[in-house]
């Protein structure tokens, strides 16, 4: 990790489907390189930054994570994964699609979302 590097906790929220959006989020925490933002994945939602949903979230599993949103600090932003979160929890939320998504397009949401919760500047 460069001394430039803004560490964010990330937490993954599963929904309903196959799993390999949680998978290939895992893939996308791990990518290496010169970047300004450096995810890491926090096993409590209350101390993570970042959700990734991952899957579809039928009304049910929608109020527990609204629910659960409420103790996050904020600011705290989402992104959901995946063609099955096809229905968003949250206005601000930014979508990746894919059946799986690219891990690659993963991390650079995290980035964007970070850019832009920073003020359109990263790091």
């Amino acid at each position: 990790m460069t001394s430039q590097q803004r560490i964010v906790p990330v937490a993954i929220l599963e929904g309903i489907g196959c799993g390999g959006c949680a998978r290939e989020a895992l893939a996308a925490l791990n990518l290496l390189g010169v970047h300004s933002v450096r995810p890491v994945l926090v096993e409590a939602p209350a101390h993570a930054d970042v959700l990734l949903l991952c899957g579809a979230f039928p009304p049910a599993l929608r109020e527990t994570v609204h629910r659960l949103s409420e103790g996050l600090s904020t600011p705290w932003r989402c992104i959901r994964l995946g063609d099955c979160a096809d229905e968003a929890l949250w206005e601000t939320e930014q979508r990746v699609p894919g059946c799986p998504p690219n891990p690659e397009e993963i991390f650079r949401a995290l980035t964007e979302t970070e850019a832009s919760a920073e003020g359109g500047q990263e790091g």
